[in-house]
């Protein structure tokens, strides 16, 4: 898979949210919204951002840009401020060389409570495959100066490529999944574990498939269950919206039957139903429930 398909699929997701967010503010007429534009990106700052932004509790956020930033191409992450005088300020915190750091981050942040940022970046790192195949990174503050540690270089290989955003866990683990890399490059979900000497280590924890009974190329992130665990405890949620399912997430096959097939998901971890809910005049969803 392309890196022009796959941003064009991260985009396509986010525009028809606006435009079903327009839509059913436009069919009520008690429903009032007032738009205001708090910062406009102009290519140094960053451009077209595809994620949401990650508060961090003290009326600040941050985000990410695939493009622009000092070399107007490859990304940044930035920050957005309240200004004493009313108004917002950008601050551009990493600007993406698209070398060993990578490139074009497509996915937003998560933030730890001593407020690393982790995020991904779609291309860039190391691997031969057109632009990179992908970081998994950190970006930490001291002094007001912000320093990006790449945790994890994809090799688009069997630990896969072209990752998607990324979830952490209570005990500092991070989960995610890739659009390419793993068996006939159709994508993993992974997880990144810290070690006591500061590297990270990196298990698959599922390979998709392909075809009509496996799943393959997942453009989305992963989600904790209610009580923040994941298998074999309790639940986690997929969010596949790849070439097995359409643009609104109503799966067209079985894509995730490798995941959910027979109360189990991942070799060996037990898992629960996934069950479908499609509120009246809303968005249909796949979730993970008890049988």
């Amino acid at each position: 898979m392309n890196r022009e398909s796959i941003t064009r699929r991260r985009r396509l997701p986010h525009i028809l949210s606006a435009v079903i967010v327009l839509a059913a503010l436009s069919s009520s007429s008690r429903m009032h919204a007032t738009e205001t534009v708090i910062h406009s990106f102009t290519g140094p700052d960053g451009a077209q951002p595809t994620a949401g932004l990650t508060p961090d509790g003290s009326g600040n956020y941050f985000g990410t840009t695939l493009g622009g930033g000092s070399t107007l191409r490859y990304g940044t992450v930035f920050e957005l401020s309240p200004a004493s005088g009313g108004g917002w300020t950008e601050t551009v915190i990493y600007n993406f060389t698209n070398g060993a750091d990578g490139g074009q981050p497509a996915a937003g942040l998560v933030r730890d409570s001593s407020g690393n940022l982790y995020g991904t970046t779609s291309g860039g790192g190391g691997c031969s495959f057109g632009s990179g195949c992908g970081v998994v990174f950190k970006l930490s503050q001291s002094g007001g100066v912000w320093t990006e540690t790449v945790l994890y270089t994809f090799t688009g290989g069997a630990d896969g490529g072209t990752p998607n955003g990324v979830i952490l866990d209570a005990s500092g683990n991070l989960f995610g999944t890739t659009g390419g890399g793993g068996s006939g490059g159709n994508g993993v979900v992974f997880e990144l574990s810290p070690n006591s000497n500061g590297t990270w280590t990196e298990t698959v924890i599922h390979t998709f498939t392909g075809g009509s009974n496996g799943g393959r190329s997942p453009n989305g992130s992963l989600v904790f269950d209610s009580l923040g665990r994941l298998c074999p405890t309790s639940r986690i949620l997929l969010i596949l919206i790849g070439q097995q399912a359409d643009f609104l997430g109503n799966i067209k096959s079985p894509a995730i039957r490798a995941l959910h097939a027979a109360g189990s998901c991942y070799a060996g971890f037990r898992c629960h139903a996934l069950k479908r809910r499609t509120p009246h005049g809303g968005r249909t969803s796949y979730f993970a429930a008890d049988n």
